[in-house]
């Protein structure tokens, strides 16, 4: 089996995991947001982002807002450790970094099976040409089945070349 198909195989069957990630995020939140988010509708807005049923991870792009860093960064090393428990090579970058090692490889996302860029907003500091090569990039990346979670503060939402990437993907907002 090739690295191809491992990815389009990559399926969340464990609903154990789902229940971890929203149990989690509601003992983080903070007493404001328990009251304005209660655990039924934290439960509701995950358990629909997933698509749960049927058991499987139906979204190509995971888009997280979260202005608590503390929740986004809980759920985000918990998706990783639940990839790498499934043996999926696994990359996690900030914007910033990913920007840097794109310049240097464009083929380097290929080997991983889900790549995890926290804030994205730095690519937004970007040229136009570094923003439309990481578009091409991203691009490629899902339509050969890679997962890619992306989170970020800020995001921009015009029609540029990267914008329209991150837009083809759910929203899930943990906070409001």
């Amino acid at each position: 089996m090739n690295n191809k198909d491992l990815k389009e195989n990559t399926v969340f069957n464990d609903m154990e995991i789902l229940e971890i990630f929203i149990d989690l995020l509601y003992r983080n939140l903070d007493l404001d947001t328990r009251l304005r988010s209660s655990f039924d509708s934290i439960n509701r807005e995950v358990s629909d982002f997933f698509g749960i049923p049927p058991k499987s991870y139906i979204g190509q792009l995971l888009y997280i807002i979260s202005d608590v860093d503390q929740i986004r960064r809980s759920f985000i090393d918990h998706i990783e450790f639940y990839y790498r428990e499934m043996n999926k090579k696994v990359k996690r970058v900030v914007g910033v970094s990913l920007a840097i090692e794109i310049a240097q490889n464009v083929h380097f996302l290929e080997e991983f099976d889900v790549v995890m860029i926290e804030n994205i907003e730095e690519f937004y500091n970007s040229t136009d040409a570094i923003q439309k090569k990481l578009a091409r990039i991203l691009e490629n990346y899902l339509e050969t089945g890679g997962k890619l979670l992306v989170t970020g503060c800020e995001f921009d939402n015009s029609n540029d070349a990267l914008s329209k990437i991150l837009y083809q993907g759910n929203l899930l907002n943990l906070t409001c």
